[in-house]
């Protein structure tokens, strides 16, 4: 368990600032705060894109909250900020956040929002999810399990897409 953690970074989270394989399980952030610009997360700032798997179990964020570090702030979520997912299999199983501020998030004054926005949406869990694989399979073949996680509550008043759910914005 870390509390009251204050980091300042250009991409990071409280516990892990870059992940690109493995097993993050039963940590917990409460009472702690980001000052950041992308790619920010209570447990993890950025899943880097590679081709081993990635679980993220019966792990907690309470009381957390992201400020800019410039003029706004994307890709951030209260558990995960961004997750490239590519070719392999990614879990997230048995999470929670509650009491999740976003200051200052980005927010789209393009036409085509969906393309602006693609790699720019912020959500109280996993601000956003991105499959950059160029293997044409990678579909049929690996899976992202959101499974048996709890969000406290969607935020409305912050740029998502047009696909939203309760697990991304």
């Amino acid at each position: 368990t870390i509390k009251d953690a204050n980091v300042t970074c250009f991409r990071g989270g409280v516990l892990v600032g870059r992940m690109d394989y493995g097993t993050v399980e039963n940590c917990h952030v409460l009472s702690s705060e980001v000052t950041s610009f992308q790619k920010i997360g209570g447990i993890v700032g950025f899943v880097q894109f590679n081709s081993q798997d990635v679980k993220i179990l019966n792990c907690s964020v309470d009381e957390f909250s992201v400020k800019s570090i410039s003029s706004a702030i994307y890709s951030a979520g209260g558990l995960i900020g961004f997750l490239q997912t590519g070719d392999r299999n990614v879990l997230v199983e048995g999470c929670s956040v509650s009491n999740i501020t976003l200051e200052d998030v980005y927010e789209s004054k393009a036409e085509d929002k969906i393309w602006d926005l693609e790699q720019y949406y912020s959500h109280p869990f996993i601000g956003d999810i991105c499959n950059f694989s160029k293997n044409e399979n990678s579909y049929d073949t690996y899976t992202v399990e959101l499974r048996n996680n709890i969000v406290d509550r969607q935020m409305t008043d912050i740029p998502v897409s047009d696909r939203p759910n309760d697990n991304t914005g």
